[in-house]
This record gives structure tokens, C-alpha cells and sequence, in this order.
């Protein structure tokens, strides 16, 4: 529904996007992660007609819409601070999309009542953005960008000014969005929060230094990751990487446990220098050999002492990933 071919963008020397190739299926949620500067946003600026590319094609639904306006695109964009109209009322900041396009008046009204319905923002039409708190401006930010009825959502980093408490609610009303559109639009989505990728995504786009390191389903993202920069990326804590003669062993923190499973786990005996206990789970750092730095995360049911000093772990072999050293890659 959506092919994105080689796309390139520069700002001055600096090349922020290189050669991005990617095909979105309709119905798809795809979550783009990486790390700060990697051209996350800039990619979703440039899909929706905000920044202009320098090489490389968009195609949405077989039509070239590189040199359309935004408008023409029949995409919407929901932005980190909302950009809602100060001036304005929740009704007509989410009316504008259909005021500027002549929509009959009675036309508005109905898909606004039945939007603000969906969002449990019906009580709120009245009322200015200053009067609004974070959960439901992003709530009105929706409803402008769902009014529109595109073929594609961008949003970029939308929950990230919210709480914890409402960011899990607003992931809850998003999975529920995305559920219902299912089949009609597709969803590009920005963040810095692993759950939400992980949580929200059929497809994860990992993006560092402007390329695209892995583009897949999150079990395969988290699971087989292309390379160590991937399998480091995403995971909280981050993969453990080890150099052993030829390669790179990653383990990551979860796969530790405090008692063999098979004959053939290997066992690594560290020397603790710190335990975050984080309620229903602990971290152990400590170093094995004496100088390579290792975290485990155990199940809370097998919490240490905090003056413990040594443990032994196990990790099976079959979890290992092994990486080139010289490329990085898996092998």
C-alpha cells in the first residue's frame, strides 16, 4: 500500500537517511525505534510532504506522491506536542481537516460526535486546549488526525508527554484504534519507548545512523536480530556481548538462571558488584573473567542478599547469538 524506494536525505554534509527501502501492507502498524538523530522523524516528515527527499521514491497505492502537497496525500499526522489550535474549541480543531475541504456542515457534525464518542472526548468539545490535560489533548490530536479518514496515520512520539499512568492507557485506546482500522489505514508510528514498539508494532523499522539495520515482526526483531547493534538496541537491559576468539557471543539478561537446565549450559561465575532490585525482577551486575561486565535479571523470588559477593549463572547454548566481530552481523 505503501513502497518507500531508496529514499536519501541530506541536510548539508550531514546525511541523515541513506538509501531507505521499505513496503507497508495495508492494515499495518509499523513502529520505527532508534537511537536520538538516527532520521526517525525526519523519514515521517518527509512521507507526509513536511521536509522534501533528495533521492528515492513514495508510492501509496501505486501513485508517485513525492511531489504532492500534504493535503493531497491523504495522510495524517499526529505531532509529539499535539499542535492543537490554542484559539479554537476541541470541536473546531477537530473540524478544521473537514471545514478546509467544504465538508456540509451536518456532515461534520455527525462524524465529530461519532469520533469524540469513540475517544470519550464528547463532554470536551467546548472546551480550549489550555483547558485540557496531556491525555486529552492527545485525545483531541487523534480525533483531528481520525476525522480525516487517511489511508495513512503518522505519529510521531505521541505519548512521550504523558505519565506512565497514561501512557499505558493511551497504548490500551491505540491497540483498540488499531484493531478497528484494521484493513482501512495504516499506522507509522516514532518512539523511543521499547514497550510501546513492542508492544504496538506488527512490524518493527530499526533504524541507526540513517539505515535500516532490521525491519521485521517484533518476535523476529527481538529474538534474531540482525546484528549486534539491533540486539543491543532493543531489549532493556541490553544484550550482553562477549568477544570470544573469532566472534561475538550476545546473551541476553533474561536467559540467565540460577540452576542448569541441560548438561551442556554454560556456566558463568561472576563477581557482583551491584544488585537493582526492581520488585518483581533483580538485576545482577557483576564481571566474569574479572573484566567483562555481564548482566542477568532474575526472577524477585530469587532476590540475594545484598552483601552477596559471587554467583553462578547457566544459560543454555541454544540462546546464544553468535556475530561476526569484523561486520557485526549474526551469523
Amino acid at each position: 500500500m505503501l513502497s518507500i524506494k531508496n529514499l536519501s536525505k541530506s541536510f548539508k554534509q550531514n546525511k541523515v537517511l541513506d538509501g531507505i527501502s521499505i513496503d507497508i501492507n495495508l492494515g499495518e502498524f509499523v513502529v520505527i525505534v532508534g537511537s536520538s538523530g538516527c532520521g526517525k522523524s525526519t523519514l515521517l516528515r518527509i512521507i507526509s510532504g513536511l521536509e522534501s527527499l533528495d533521492a528515492g521514491e513514495i508510492v501509496s497505492d501505486d501513485l508517485l506522491i513525492n511531489e504532492l502537497e500534504p493535503k493531497d496525500r491523504n495522510i495524517s499526522m499526529v505531532f509529539q506536542n499535539y499542535a492543537l489550535y490554542p484559539h479554537k474549541s476541541v470541536f473546531d480543531n477537530i473540524a478544521f481537516p473537514l471545514q478546509i475541504k467544504n465538508t456540509p456542515k451536518a456532515m461534520i457534525e455527525e462524524k465529530i460526535l461519532e469520533i469524540s464518542q469513540k475517544l470519550s472526548i464528547e463532554e470536551l468539545l467546548k472546551r480550549k486546549p489550555k483547558e485540557l490535560s496531556g491525555g486529552q489533548r492527545q485525545r483531541v490530536a487523534l480525533a483531528r488526525a481520525l476525522v480525516k479518514e487517511p489511508k495513512i496515520f503518522l505519529l510521531d512520539e505521541p505519548l512521550s508527554n504523558l505519565d506512565a499512568k497514561l501512557r499505558i492507557q493511551m497504548r490500551k485506546e491505540l491497540l483498540d484504534l488499531k484493531k478497528e482500522c484494521k484493513g482501512k489505514a495504516s499506522f507509522i508510528y516514532v518512539t523511543h519507548d521499547q514497550v510501546e514498539a513492542l508492544t504496538l508494532a506488527d512490524k518493527i523499522l530499526v533504524l541507526d545512523k540513517g539505515t535500516i539495520q532490521q525491519y521485521g515482526d517484533p518476535y523476529t526483531i527481538y529474538h534474531q536480530p540482525a546484528n549486534v547493534f539491533v540486539a543491543t538496541f532493543i531489549g532493556n537491559p541490553a544484550t550482553n556481548i562477549i568477544e570470544a576468539n573469532d566472534k561475538l557471543i550476545g546473551i541476553r539478561p533474561e536467559y540467565f538462571s540460577t540452576s542448569p537446565k541441560t548438561a551442556d549450559d554454560l556456566v558463568f561465575e561472576l563477581d557482583i558488584f551491584n544488585i537493582e532490585n526492581l520488585g518483581n525482577e533483580i538485576l545482577i551486575h557483576g564481571l566474569y573473567k574479572e573484566k567483562i561486565n555481564i548482566c542477568a535479571k532474575l526472577n524477585a523470588n530469587e532476590l540475594l542478599d545484598k552483601d552477596t559477593k559471587e554467583i553462578k549463572l547457566y544459560v543454555s547454548q541454544n540462546l546464544l547469538y553468535y556475530f561476526n566481530k569484523q561486520t557485526g552481523l549474526k551469523i
